[in-house]
């Protein structure tokens, strides 16, 4: 079970990638820092990598917002997000896989 939690929290900063917290003003990086909070706080992974998880996602918060503001569903894919880290430690992370993924461009 533990491998496959840490494989979800890789998803899930993979999944980071394309999102950000609407109405955040400290942009894009705030919903993915709340990921690694969320590890940490859960036992996934320490205090270490927790760090390296939040510095990763400071360092990505430009390209994250360029790719959520480009998502016609964003507002879906912030809501399931936060819905998913609102669950238990036991299946934050499996349901983080579901959060759905990008649909078009605004144009």
């Amino acid at each position: 079970m533990f491998s496959i939690r840490i494989l979800g929290i890789f998803m899930a900063m993979a999944i980071t990638s394309t999102l950000a917290v609407a109405g955040c003003t400290t942009g894009a990086d705030a919903n993915c820092n709340d990921i690694c909070e969320k590890a940490e706080s859960c036992g996934d992974i320490d205090s270490v990598k927790a760090e390296q998880c939040r510095k990763w996602c400071d360092g990505h918060a430009d390209t994250e917002q360029a790719a959520l503001d480009a998502c016609i569903n964003s507002a879906d894919i912030l809501t399931a997000t936060y819905q998913c880290l609102d669950r238990s430690c036991s299946d934050y992370t499996s349901c983080l896989t579901t959060v759905p993924r990008c649909k078009g461009q605004w144009r």
